[in-house]
């Protein structure tokens, strides 16, 4: 493989494990969305409503904490889904928050609060935030924040993000703290797993892969159901230059590497 300096997050690791193509059209294209979605906004609150609660150690109703947070994305121009409205994502989050305190009562020793990391593998740099590391069942555990309508019983083994976290601050306990959006049975549960030196290996092997590709200019598109249904760049694969223009923006991405 050409060594190429490059730079991969966590999120763009995401892309380029789901599908190359979606990677080239975000990070080298600049492709965006002209609206967010307000249930990404909504997700990236809930983390920040544990992640502040946690610093703080619970100063504040989680659930209040929300509130307030949640009340300034009212003016913003977010994209709901036809049975989603400001809202029901308010009456929701503030159900959910709610529940932080109790569902965290396990976790203790919390240390390395949204802690930045940098792993060097051969010319590629791996960088992102672990959310946080703690005390979970006697064990020394790094656990990500995560808002999900369900979960596999495979999900922290599957999830290439947390190889990447474990990997990089060298704890092999690892876990989620599950947000269930779910309106009819909003809940917090904390799923956990070990990963192992193959676990390690694989995601390397996968990533140096990935880059071969980059350096080749090749990237391939995923074509696959599930991957395509949940992508922003659904437009330009398969729909035409009216839904293309309705639904995304190009932002100038120089100052990227590539």
């Amino acid at each position: 493989m050409e060594n190429i300096n490059i730079r991969i997050s966590s999120s763009k690791l995401r892309k380029i494990t789901s599908c190359m193509y979606q990677y080239k059209l975000y990070s080298m294209d600049g492709w965006r969305r002209i609206q967010d979605k307000a249930i990404y906004r909504f997700g990236h609150i809930c983390h920040e409503t544990v992640t502040r609660s946690i610093a703080e150690k619970f100063k504040h109703s989680p659930s209040k904490l929300f509130a307030s947070k949640w009340s300034k994305e009212v003016k913003k121009d977010l994209h709901y889904n036809n049975t989603d409205s400001f809202d029901k994502f308010m009456n929701l989050g503030k159900t959910l928050c709610a529940k932080i305190p109790e569902a965290l009562q396990g976790i203790t020793r919390i240390s390395n609060i949204e802690d930045k990391f940098e792993v060097g593998l051969s010319g590629i740099q791996l960088n992102g935030y672990v959310d946080f590391i703690c005390d979970y069942k006697d064990k020394r555990t790094l656990l990500d924040i995560k808002t999900l309508k369900s979960t596999s019983p495979y999900e922290v083994k599957m999830s290439d993000q947390l190889t990447l976290y474990s990997m990089a601050k060298q704890v092999p306990n690892v876990g989620i703290i599950a947000m269930y959006k779910v309106k009819k049975d909003p809940r917090i549960e904390i799923i956990t797993g070990r990963k192992t030196k193959q676990d390690y290996m694989d995601l390397q092997y996968k990533i140096k892969n990935a880059v071969s590709d980059i350096a080749r200019k090749y990237y391939p598109k995923a074509n696959n159901r599930l991957t395509c249904n949940m992508c922003d760049y659904v437009p330009i694969c398969f729909g035409t230059k009216k839904e293309v223009k309705a639904k995304l923006r190009q932002i100038d991405t120089r100052q990227h590497t590539k």
